[in-house]
């Protein structure tokens, strides 16, 4: 067995670089381009690592499984990106790799969240939930927390308010869900802050926490707390600006505008509604 060092990984790295700024750009021909260069990258990395240890060779299949898992959910293909997930995890947990566990096992929860899009595969809130549970699990052994974790309070935030939209909750639980889901998303919040603090130019970490405050401004709307969702919808928009981000940018300015509508300011609903219609312009 011969060894291949860091120009090999290397190599792959910029394969999987390449096949996530398609899954970034979106729409169905990226998407299906970013799936076949994932596929071929995984064919690969199992296929020579019979016959050569790569440098970081489990961990780059785990990031390469979880990101065509990613991918396959955009196409809604939900089964095969179920599988990858697993596959991931199972691979992640025998590596000692413990974000790539994290990121595979909330990509099964946000699949069994948002099944309802395949309707081969349906939602299932109660699967999302035990899949929260064993996330837990694995945040407890990760001693140094970084995107991974700011993904995971997101994404329980996100379960939490869908599960509050749900016709079986009652009026009590409903609010109980929505709390949740703030606490969840101040948790994530709080985690990209800190981080920025040690890597202030990370876009990633930017666009997860501008992204953040969008979704708190929206729970807080439907708490009927308007001043603070105001507030956590103007925090975004200011976020998504540096970043270029104008579909961001389109969200929170419309949020905005419907907040404005609301409590009867016309004038700065019509303003921001028409931000939104400007943003929208530049993302086309």
């Amino acid at each position: 067995i011969q060894e291949r060092g860091p120009k090999q990984e290397i190599y792959f790295q910029e394969r999987f670089e390449a096949a996530h700024q398609l899954q970034v750009k979106g729409g169905n021909p990226n998407l299906q381009e970013a799936e076949g260069v994932l596929t071929g990258l995984w064919a690969e990395l199992v296929t020579r690592e019979e016959t050569e240890v790569i440098r970081g060779g489990l961990e780059l299949q785990v990031q390469t499984l979880n990101e065509r898992g990613l991918v396959r959910r955009m196409l809604l293909n939900y089964g095969a990106a179920e599988n990858d997930f697993r596959f991931a995890r199972q691979l992640a947990h025998d590596a000692g790799d413990q974000e790539g566990e994290l990121v595979a096992v909330v990509g099964l929860i946000d699949l069994h969240r948002t099944g309802g899009r395949d309707s081969r595969f349906g939602r299932n809130f109660t699967k999302a939930t035990v899949w929260q549970k064993e996330a837990k699990k694995v945040m407890a052994g990760i001693n140094e927390p970084g995107l991974a974790v700011v993904k995971a309070y997101e994404n329980f935030g996100l379960l939490a308010r869908d599960r509050s939209a749900s016709k079986k909750v009652s009026g009590v639980s409903r609010q109980s869900y929505k709390r949740a889901a703030l606490r969840h998303y101040t948790e994530a919040e709080e985690l990209c802050s800190r981080l920025l603090v040690q890597d202030k130019d990370n876009s990633d970490l930017q666009n997860r926490r501008a992204r953040v405050l969008t979704t708190k401004g929206v729970v807080y709307r439907e708490l009927g707390q308007l001043d603070q969702a105001i507030d956590y919808q103007m925090q975004a928009y200011r976020a998504y600006r540096p970043l270029g981000d104008t579909r961001g940018m389109g969200n929170a300015a419309g949020a905005l505008g419907g907040l404005y509508e609301q409590i009867g300011k016309r004038d700065l609903a019509i303003l921001w509604y028409e931000k939104s219609l400007l943003a929208g312009l530049q993302e086309g």
